[in-house]
């Protein structure tokens, strides 16, 4: 019995030193500073610094990529790439399209980059990629042309155009009106200087859309042009982004860019030209 055990120990111990003597080098070629949602390939070269080769064959070596975090989102850095030659010491071999397509959601996403020989670690190196937000918005607006009534419909369809995904939070509306008719009163300007009633739970992802409607909204008495700034907020903070592009349909379907918005009331289905001339300050 004390034989068998001690030709066990002896057989782990030759094996460990096997596998420690096994050395290697890693360069990495990476921007590490990532785009959302695009396609990224990075190269990684392997040299053998060891005396003995890492022959193919009977052993596997592997180059693999360890996602550090649990996200869903990082799981595209999750990869494993076989070692195709026999590597001679003193060579190198190039991983040289090592692909993926980085997250649409942004944050940093550390990955554990190991060269292995089965499951021994023979040299290993930590890169943080980082995904940098890319927030942009549309808004489209149902008319701008609105009917003499006490109350009526505002609506508005809001897209993500960008390529990152918008933070998950509530989103609304906030109006602050810039110019009004010279005889509105102060109760028909406080119309359009509102804060968001009607809030929203999106997590966009890019090419998402939908549409905020403000029910009833209680319009001003006296008739006339009215320029309302426009901002988009998130939990109550403006949403953060480059101008948005904010689009209306024309009666004839055609389909214009403002680079302004005015809300006019006026008598069902009139349009102005001049309204296209006002404009729409949006954050």
């Amino acid at each position: 019995m004390k034989k068998i055990i001690a030709g066990v120990l002896t057989l782990l111990t030759i094996f460990s030193v096997h596998a420690q003597s096994y050395t290697a080098r890693m360069d990495v070629s990476a921007q590490e500073k990532l785009s959302p949602g695009s396609n990224q390939s990075i190269s990684i070269t392997i040299t053998n610094t060891s005396k003995s080769a890492f022959v193919i064959g009977k052993s596997e070596y592997a180059l693999v990529m360890h996602y550090q975090k649990s996200t869903a989102a990082g799981q595209v850095f999750t990869q494993r790439y076989r070692l195709p030659e026999t590597l001679q010491p003193g060579k190198s071999y190039t991983f040289a399209r090592v692909s993926f397509k980085s997250p649409i959601h942004p944050g940093d996403y550390p990955i554990r980059i190991t060269f292995e020989w089965g499951n021994q670690v023979i040299v290993e190196r930590i890169i943080t990629f980082i995904v940098e937000p890319n927030y942009y918005a549309s808004i489209s607006a149902k008319r701008l042309t609105l009917p003499n009534e006490p109350d009526t419909d505002l609506q508005f369809s809001i897209s993500n155009t960008g390529s990152t995904a918008w933070p998950e939070g509530k989103y609304g509306l906030r109006f602050q009106l810039r110019k009004a008719p010279g005889a509105a009163t102060r109760q028909d300007q406080s119309k359009f200087n509102t804060e968001p009633r009607q809030f929203e739970s999106w997590d966009f992802e890019p090419g998402e859309s939908d549409d905020i409607i403000l029910k009833d909204f209680r319009l001003p008495s006296v008739q006339g042009d009215y320029v309302v700034r426009v901002q988009l907020q998130l939990n109550g903070n403006i949403f953060l982004c480059p101008p948005v592009k904010i689009l209306h349909q024309r009666p004839n379907g055609k389909k214009i860019e403002l680079g302004s918005m005015g809300l006019s009331v006026e008598a069902p289905f009139t349009f102005k030209e001049k309204i296209l001339k006002a404009s729409l300050l949006l954050q």
